[in-house]
């Protein structure tokens, strides 16, 4: 069972994952605040390589659950996606891979924090959970990325059953 870390002003967290590989943290920003997250850290090898291309991607573990409400995500590059001139991140779905992402040049290039609030129209999810799908591009093909890792945070607001 992997180690649960602290997270801010977090009130509550769960680990939903049992792979020592992979930690999700669920959690609420504070006990006022109707803002919930999740969490998960991300590296090069956890990335699938859309071949041919200069995207790979990744799927969270945990999901948002039905009928809420996507406020915003937050990229934390610890190590730097380097290999090639440039690396971007968007989140988003399979098939709509910036559909959460309003900014679509946050850089992960370099060790830094980056963010995007969601596209208009696309913040609210239907009758089922979604898997957050985080995509980074680089300049030519995927495959130049040699290292990589990243914390990414997804807010939301539970609009209700």
């Amino acid at each position: 069972m992997p180690t649960t870390k602290y997270i801010g002003k977090c009130v509550e967290t769960a680990a939903v994952a049992t792979d020592t590989t992979v930690l999700v943290q669920i959690g609420q920003l504070s006990s006022a605040s109707p803002e919930l997250f999740i969490e998960q850290d991300i590296t090069l090898a956890d990335m699938t390589d859309n071949a041919g291309t200069a995207t790979g991607y990744v799927d969270l573990t945990a999901t948002i659950p039905a009928k809420c409400q996507i406020t915003g995500w937050t990229c934390n590059t610890t190590t730097a996606w380097t290999g090639d001139v440039s690396a971007a991140v968007t989140l988003g779905i399979a098939g709509a891979t910036d559909a959460y992402s309003s900014v679509i040049t946050g850089s992960c290039f370099t060790a830094i924090f980056v963010g995007s609030q969601p596209k208009d129209g696309v913040t609210t999810i239907g009758t089922a959970a979604v898997t957050i799908r985080v995509t980074v591009t680089s300049n030519a093909d995927f495959t130049s990325i040699t290292a990589g890792a990243s914390t990414i945070r997804v807010y939301y607001i539970n609009r209700g059953a």
